[in-house]
């Protein structure tokens, strides 16, 4: 996937589906290489401490956002990932989504 330009204006016109891709997937690899082990070839996810490190990112982003000072404004945003999260979650497990992070399981359960 080739990057936009970075500049001000790019940054400033509104939503990038490919500049959250592009996020993901660094994410992701960062993920993975902070969770290989060194005595055994093999990638250790460390799940609770990822979710933890991941909530903290995702509230420091959303401190940045200032239409998020209105309580109500909040609750909805957070309600939303919430459905999001459940819902993703059970997909992800249905479909073997982890095997992005080539964390696959014999018999094609994670």
């Amino acid at each position: 996937m080739n990057a936009p330009p970075r500049t001000l204006q790019h940054a400033i016109q509104g939503y990038d589906e490919g500049h959250e891709a592009r996020l993901v997937d660094a994410i992701g690899a960062a993920i993975t290489v902070a969770s290989k082990v060194d005595d055994a070839d093999v990638i250790a996810f460390r799940t609770a401490e990822t979710a933890n490190a991941l909530t903290s990112c995702l509230i420091a982003t959303l401190s940045l956002c200032a239409d998020l000072d209105d309580p109500a404004r909040l609750r909805r945003v957070v309600d939303q990932l919430a459905k999001r999260i459940r819902k993703g979650v059970a997909t992800a497990r249905a479909e073997g989504a982890a095997d992005r992070f080539g964390a696959g399981r014999p018999g094609g359960r994670v």
